[in-house]
């Protein structure tokens, strides 16, 4: 962790002491990634266990336990359970996708695409009175299929969950040069910039409360960002804190 003194001169040695102090301060940030990941990855499992622990010793300890307290329990431990097995697939996704594997490349038409994904979620967008509109032409793209749902069918959900009560959702594909560029774009509250750098980190949540209510599990745009990444293309996300959020998906057209 201990930096190089800069360099007065303006040579090779010079340029060679700002590489290696960059160096260091990405490795410090890698490493500081992975034990936030650690740490986290770690407290999302322990939670349901720990539901299931309490569960069990308070009906250990009661001499008077009914059938009915046995009801509640169970049904509590298989909430917990679904919880665990989320996580847990989510995980395994998130390494299957980050390895560097040939997969099967097919035409995947954007617009059939989001239909099959707002089908999906208008019971979610209709409960929240949200509407979502989709504008992307006559737009397709060369990749994995399962890979690209997954992803937009993650961003959308997210727009549905956390945008405002009664808004909107704005889905637009575009061509720009050799990519094509997808924005998911709500008019909720926003995401703090701060927050900006670490949004798509394994189990960061922007808030931590809410995001648990709302039955998160902290993986879903770490898991976007890898198959994204699988798929030879990049994301990036936009918010002032204020006017919403906006998600741009850039694929290889």
């Amino acid at each position: 962790s201990q930096r190089l003194a800069d360099a007065p001169t303006h040579d090779e040695v010079g340029a060679l002491t700002n590489r290696f102090n960059q160096m260091l301060t990405r490795l410090d940030d890698a490493f500081l990634r992975q034990k936030r990941f650690t740490a986290n990855a770690a407290h999302e499992l322990k939670t349901p266990l720990a539901t299931m622990k309490a569960g069990i010793q308070v009906l250990s300890a009661d001499q008077a336990v009914t059938m009915e307290d046995y009801k509640e329990y169970t049904q509590k431990t298989l909430l917990s359970i679904d919880r665990l097995a989320r996580i847990i697939d989510d995980l395994l996704l998130l390494a299957s996708a980050g390895e560097k594997t040939a997969r099967e490349k097919e035409e995947v038409w954007l617009e059939p695409l989001f239909d099959a994904i707002i089908s999906e979620l208008s019971p979610q967008l209709e409960q929240r009175a949200i509407t979502c509109t989709i504008d992307c032409g006559d737009l397709l793209l060369q990749g994995s299929a399962p890979f690209l749902y997954r992803s937009f069918f993650n961003l959308i959900e997210n727009a549905c969950k956390y945008g405002r009560q009664g808004g909107r959702i704005q889905v637009t594909a575009r061509q720009a040069a050799h990519e094509i560029v997808v924005s998911v774009e709500d008019d909720g509250p926003g995401i703090d910039p701060a927050h900006l750098p670490y949004l798509f980190d394994a189990f960061y949540r922007v808030d931590k409360s809410r995001s648990r209510a709302l039955g998160g599990s902290g993986l879903g745009l770490s898991l976007v960002k890898t198959m994204i990444e699988a798929e030879g293309g990049h994301i990036h996300a936009d918010s002032d804190g204020v006017h919403g959020t906006c998600f741009a998906v850039y694929l290889p057209a």
